[in-house]
């Protein structure tokens, strides 16, 4: 369905200016992959005692998440570590 291979970089301390964590994610898909019509951030308010708010992106009827951000500064993302598949590569193109 597509070829993919996300980018992910998690930099703190000296390796950035403020010495803050630094997470990054960027999902490098196929620029005509059928997922890139149609891309949704849901925000979710959780009215449970200790829950936290947090963002998911994904798409419409997706189960599951393959990158999310919470209020808590945490940061959720996945790595495709799948198989080329005969002569094509999983290596996506950033865009």
């Amino acid at each position: 369905m597509l070829k993919a291979s996300c980018s992910i970089l998690g930099a703190y301390g000296k390796a950035t200016l403020s010495g803050k964590t630094v997470h990054l994610r960027a999902l490098d898909w196929e620029a005509h992959a059928p997922q890139n019509k149609w891309p949704q951030v849901t925000v979710y308010h959780p009215s449970e005692a200790g829950s936290t708010v947090f963002a998911n992106i994904a798409w419409p009827g997706y189960i599951g998440t393959l990158t999310a951000y919470s209020s808590l500064k945490v940061g959720v993302g996945e790595r495709l570590w799948g198989q080329p598949w005969k002569d094509e590569t999983r290596f996506g193109t950033p865009w």
